[in-house]
């Protein structure tokens, strides 16, 4: 279960700056 929970959260903060970067190279494309 410890594994999975830390697994979670690297995840988690992966996708929030995976879609950070996306939002703003959206933002300098448009």
């Amino acid at each position: 279960m410890g594994c999975s929970r830390a697994e979670g959260v690297e995840g988690g903060e992966e996708g929030d700056k995976r879609k950070s970067s996306d939002r703003h190279t959206d933002r300098q494309e448009s």
